[in-house]
């Protein structure tokens, strides 16, 4: 529909930086007779228009704007029929983008980066806005400062309130925010989340799907973060993921704002030793949470409504029964989950699920079975094979994720991630090897085409390169990473 060179008004489109259901976002120029400057243009399709939603949206974004971790509104215009929502341009990406590069931070850059965003959010909150989509897509790295981003979804309310629309990215939704309940609890737990993974490049709650994710949140506890995280810093975590907001008039466990959490965050910096850790510091880990999916006995501690249908809840056999009974027993998350699996929603598309791949397993027949504890200790395994390649600890990480896979040789994630890592140690017949396996263990597995595609192109070897960049982007046609790297191929 947009195309580059296309003007609205004194912009220019450049470069295409995002698609969603909502419409389009481009890097474009916007022409002056006296300076050009680069912004992001937010472009709403023509079916997604709903002018009185947009104008809400603009007014909250102009009235968040003023503060240093927001990035702020340009411009909201309409031109030649085209709704125009102009932000600053931020060069570095966003912190999704971080992640994806680097992967998990050290311990005081993701403290610094969550109290940055602590600031930003209490700026809204003191405006009676609540963000309800914090995750680190929506979060813009400029000159190293978190920048909140996209307003689509927040709106104006009094601090308390419920809504009949479920809306969110569901690995970093609230156990409240399923049933419509939203405050500045639900931003300070999206924090919690986000916190989560910097630290450790994983997220706290998984699935294979999104209902499963949503029970998860719902139901279990986090998984534990690692033992090398400082004992404080997982309390301030796990605190801000307490399901049990209330309890039978006890006080609260989640932190009730983000000045508080904020607080915790600054004193835990002021005391906390890079040099005593680099010494070979070690940190008594927290006592694990029991997990056993045939035993555990499960109760949801929070009431999400007075006399609401989750109080009570417990005793499940199994995950699939909890979530046959959640589906059929929840009117309002019924229709998420109805959402999630037959549709395309641009809130909660599954495809922006920041679940790791490594929960994704293979969708051929040909699969052997393994137990519970078999795979639970895959996950265990994978874990430590995401934090060692955090760490670029990467003949630790290969250690870990073949120990994962020998305990679930079904998982393609698995072959995916240490296929990256023999990628990076340029030990490419190995990668090559773990990149297809992955591929043949589950065929919609875009990313292991790519990323064998970027072995071959590395090998000189241009033709198997372009089968598989075009073999990804059959298999998902917005995969940007796969166009950008077969059309510089091309152009060779």
């Amino acid at each position: 529909m947009f195309h580059a060179g296309q003007k609205f008004g004194q912009y220019t489109l450049l470069t295409k930086l995002a698609k969603g259901g909502f419409g389009e976002v481009w890097l474009a120029e916007k022409q002056s007779p006296l300076v050009t400057r680069k912004v992001a243009v937010k472009l709403p399709h023509d079916e997604q228009v709903d002018f009185e939603t947009i104008k809400r949206e603009a007014q909250l974004w102009e009235e968040a704007s003023g503060h240093p971790n927001v990035l702020p509104l340009v411009d909201a215009d309409v031109y030649d029929g085209q709704v125009v929502i102009v932000s600053e341009y931020v060069e570095e990406g966003s912190l999704a983008d971080k992640l994806s590069s680097e992967g998990a931070l050290p311990v005081r850059r993701a403290v610094e980066i969550a109290i940055g965003i602590l600031n930003g959010l209490e700026y809204l909150h003191a405006k009676n806005i609540v963000h309800r989509d914090i995750k680190p897509a929506n979060i813009l790295m400029q000159n190293g400062v978190p920048r909140l981003a996209d307003f689509g979804i927040s709106r104006a309310l009094q601090m308390t309130a419920v809504s009949s629309k479920i809306v969110g990215t569901e690995s970093y939704m609230s156990p409240e925010s399923f049933e419509g309940v939203r405050s500045v609890q639900t931003d300070i737990w999206s924090v919690g989340i986000l916190l989560y993974k910097l630290l450790c490049g994983y997220l706290p709650f998984t699935g294979t799907a999104p209902a499963e994710t949503m029970y998860a949140i719902l139901m279990k506890e986090p998984e534990p973060l690692p033992d090398d995280i400082p004992p404080r810093l997982r309390e301030i975590v796990y605190k801000t993921l307490e399901k049990d907001n209330k309890l039978n008039g006890a006080p609260p466990r989640r932190y009730q704002s983000v000045a508080e959490m904020r607080g915790e965050l600054s004193d835990f910096l002021e005391n906390y030793s890079e040099d005593a850790v680099a010494a070979g510091q070690t940190f008594e880990p927290l006592p694990p949470v029991p997990e056993d999916s045939r035993a555990t006995r499960y109760k949801m501690r929070i009431p999400l409504r007075p006399g609401g249908f989750w109080q009570g809840v417990e005793r499940f056999k199994n995950s699939q029964n909890a979530i046959l009974f959640l589906v059929l027993g929840m009117s309002g998350v019924i229709a998420l989950i109805f959402v999630y699996l037959f549709s395309q929603s641009p809130v909660t598309d599954p495809k922006a699920s920041e679940a790791s791949p490594n929960e994704q397993n293979g969708a051929n027949s040909n699969v052997l079975q393994i137990d519970d504890a078999a795979i639970k200790a895959s996950k265990d395994f994978y874990r430590q094979g995401d934090k060692f390649y955090g760490q670029r600890k990467y003949d630790k990480a290969i250690e870990a994720y073949s120990k994962a896979i020998e305990l679930n040789p079904n998982d393609s994630g698995l072959y995916n991630n240490r296929g990256i890592v023999y990628h990076l140690k340029r030990e490419y017949e190995k990668a090559i090897a773990d990149y297809t396996r992955a591929a043949e263990l589950n065929p919609s597995h875009f990313s292991a085409y790519n990323n064998r595609g970027l072995v071959y192109e590395e090998m000189g070897n241009t033709e198997m390169a372009i089968a598989d960049y075009r073999k990804a982007l059959e298999l998902d046609p917005e995969n940007k990473l796969a166009r950008e790297n077969l059309n510089k191929v091309l152009k060779r």
